[in-house]
C-alpha cells in the first residue's frame, strides 16, 4: 500500500453530531445540542476529510485525538498548523500534537485562560536541569528541550508551554 505525504498543508479535528431518531433506544441524549446523538470526530486536511471515529453522544472529544494523530503518522503528513476547538483544549493534546506531528498547536481556548507558571522557559529550564543525568542540557534549543521532557514522561508541563505559546 503506498501512502500519500501531505507538505506544509494546515490540518484540524472536530466533533460533529449524529442525530439519532428520537426512537433509538441506544443513542445519548447530549443537553447542548438538545437531541439524542452519535458523535463523528473528523480530520480534515484544507476542506478535505481524511480520517474519522465515531463515538456515542456524550463521549468526550480529546480522547479520539491520539487515534487521528496515528493516522496522520501512518499518511506521513507533514504539517504545518494543526487546528482544534476547545473541547481538544488539554495541556497532553498540545504535547502529543507537537511531538508526533511536529505541527504547531492552535487550539481554541477559554476567555479566562491564563498563562501556566510551570509551562514557563524558567521551570523548564529548572526540570531540564534536574534531570540532567537523564542527559538534560539546559543549553540546548528550547525544541531539545522539550523533546527530551516529553520523553521523559513530562507531557503535561511540555504542553503547558505550548499552551502559554497558544495564549
Amino acid at each position: 500500500m503506498q501512502f500519500v505525504t501531505i507538505f506544509h498543508l494546515t490540518e484540524g479535528i472536530d466533533s460533529t453530531p449524529l442525530e439519532a431518531s428520537r426512537y433509538d433506544k441506544h443513542a445519548d441524549y447530549n443537553p447542548h445540542y438538545e437531541c439524542k446523538m452519535d458523535k463523528a470526530h473528523i480530520t480534515m486536511v484544507g476542506t478535505y476529510p481524511i480520517f474519522m471515529t465515531h463515538t456515542k453522544g456524550l463521549s468526550g472529544d480529546s480522547p479520539e485525538l491520539i487515534a487521528h494523530i496515528e493516522a496522520l503518522k501512518n499518511m506521513n503528513a507533514n504539517l504545518e498548523f494543526y487546528f482544534a476547538d476547545g473541547g481538544y483544549d488539554s495541556f497532553r493534546n498540545h504535547s502529543d500534537i507537537w511531538y508526533h506531528l511536529n505541527a504547531k498547536t492552535i487550539i481554541s481556548y477559554a476567555s479566562n485562560a491564563v498563562i501556566n507558571q510551570e509551562g514557563e522557559e524558567e521551570r523548564i529550564d529548572h526540570w531540564v536541569n534536574k534531570k540532567w543525568k537523564l542527559g538534560g542540557d539546559t543549553h540546548a534549543p528550547m525544541e531539545n528541550k522539550l523533546r527530551f521532557l516529553y520523553e521523559i514522561g513530562r507531557k503535561e508541563q511540555v504542553g503547558m508551554y505550548l499552551r502559554n505559546q497558544n495564549i
